[in-house]
């Protein structure tokens, strides 16, 4: 397994560094677990559109056309041992930082999972590093 960062210094994303925190958790395991033989995982950020956007690929089984309306719901898995929380857990999350998620994916090709957040002025980024005080 690879994993590659493409972390361009997006300055002025609103968020909160636990809950980033929680969300590239979720994010990275699922990638890993889609990816039982292995591949790549490529985090990135970036500026679109007036938004902070944190975006998480992989190379791995992907999600069938018919699963993606219910990703985000409680308890929804394809996985033998998933729980079906940590999607969930990451659209909820975005939401409350006044973000949204997206889900591009294609079966046996791969995910990527695109977190938009607001910008604001002021210390807090994503990718760049922290700022001292």
């Amino acid at each position: 397994m690879r994993l590659s960062t493409d972390l361009g210094g997006v300055r002025g994303a609103v968020f909160d560094p636990a809950a980033l925190r929680q969300i590239l958790h979720n994010l990275v395991r699922n990638a890993v677990e889609a990816m039982e033989s292995g591949g790549a995982i490529r985090v990135r950020t970036r500026v679109e559109r007036g938004k902070a956007v944190l975006e998480v690929s992989d190379e791995g089984t992907g999600i069938r056309p018919e699963d993606l309306d219910r990703v985000f719901e409680f308890g929804f898995t394809t996985k033998a041992q998933g729980n079906g929380l940590g999607l969930p857990i990451v659209h909820r999350l975005a939401s409350e930082m006044g973000g949204s998620v997206a889900i591009d994916s294609e079966p046996v090709r791969g995910t990527t999972v695109s977190i938009r957040l607001p910008l604001a002025t002021g210390p807090s980024r994503i990718g760049g590093g922290s700022d001292a005080s």
